[in-house]
């Protein structure tokens, strides 16, 4: 038999890189038969949350199958594969423990089994609420995006520092360096004109450390919106002449003095259930005509000049060109 004492000194935390917080749950063990019963009960949760994991795999790699547009979703593939394996090693008798030292008086390796399947459940809650978004939103872009407050120019940057992920407003090129701060944002829909932020968690008031945070810890919810409120005002990342629009959605619910308070800083709030696209403005219509300046339109020259006579894109903008679409020669040269 395992001496499942020293197994729960040596459960790994974090496991597949997932940190979770201990959470007591059950008490003492003064006999066998309880600490059997309540590892066997574990052992059961594990395996439930793992079916859920598998579920939520499937649905991911269908969303991203039927996306191919949408930048990130593979990301959010990987987090929920790495739970999946992580509850899979916990769903077995021999992990969690089925018996116990007669010297031991206290379930160690239950109440460590107990954290970590709460950390799953809210893994998975995470990140069945995310998909649930982009599933209901509008023009999605990016899962999971990277927004940076500046942006400059320079050569031989690192790999780290180039942005990695889908920004409409500044598409990074090898020679782009963002800086300054970041925020990461769940969804950007609406062509990157909406950032939506999911927070699945429990409701919880204005006095509590999810709000105020925990300086040199931890964020807390007012200096994250805040935050994101200020990024998606840069210049660098405003789109259409207007700066992003924030919305955070809240599936389990929100409390009022939250609400109220995100509502008066500009932030859009949603919840508690499904999220509803409909709360997010409507989109302006693309402009029929644009006037250009005389450096805009050097500009423009120099990138059709640099650019492939034959590739996709610049026939596709000279078909919407009449100067262009009707120049027979022209169109000749092009093909």
């Amino acid at each position: 038999m395992l001496n499942y004492s020293k197994l729960a000194q040596c459960l790994p935390g974090p496991l597949f890189g997932v940190h979770l917080r201990p959470t007591r749950i059950a008490g003492r063990c003064t006999d066998k038969q309880t600490y059997n019963i309540r590892c066997m009960s574990a052992v059961a949760d594990f395996q439930a949350v793992q079916v859920e994991l598998q579920r939520l795999c499937e649905a991911v790699a269908h969303y991203t199958s039927t996306h191919n547009a949408v930048k990130g979703t593979e990301r959010l593939l990987k987090r929920a594969q790495r739970d999946l394996a992580f509850t899979a090693y916990f769903a077995q008798e021999e992990r969690v423990g089925h018996s116990v030292s007669q010297t031991s008086s206290d379930c160690v390796a239950s109440r460590a089994a107990a954290a970590q399947l709460q950390g799953a459940r809210n893994n998975l809650r995470g990140m069945q609420a995310e998909l649930d978004v982009a599933q209901q939103a509008t023009d999605v872009v990016c899962l999971g995006a990277r927004f940076y407050s500046q942006v400059s120019a320079g050569e031989g940057a690192s790999s780290k520092r180039k942005q990695r992920t889908h920004n409409n407003a500044n598409i990074l090129a090898n020679h782009f360096v963002p800086s300054g701060e970041s925020v990461e944002v769940d969804v950007v829909a609406q062509q990157g004109l909406a950032w939506i932020e999911v927070k699945a968690h429990e409701p919880f008031d204005t006095d509590s450390s999810q709000w105020l945070g925990n300086p040199g810890h931890f964020k807390g919810l007012e200096q994250q919106a805040k935050q994101q409120l200020r990024i998606a005002k840069a210049a660098c990342n405003q789109l259409m002449w207007q700066a992003p629009t924030v919305l955070f959605h809240f599936p389990q619910g929100v409390y009022t003095d939250v609400k109220t308070q995100l509502t008066a800083m500009g932030v859009l709030v949603s919840g508690p259930g499904l999220f509803d696209p409909a709360l997010l403005p409507p989109m302006l219509p693309a402009p029929s005509v644009s006037n250009l300046d005389v450096t805009t339109l050097c500009a423009l020259v120099s990138e059709v000049s640099h650019a492939d006579p034959k590739g996709p894109e610049l026939q596709a903008w000279a078909q919407r060109v009449a100067h262009w679409r009707d120049k027979p020669g022209l169109q000749s040269a092009l093909r």
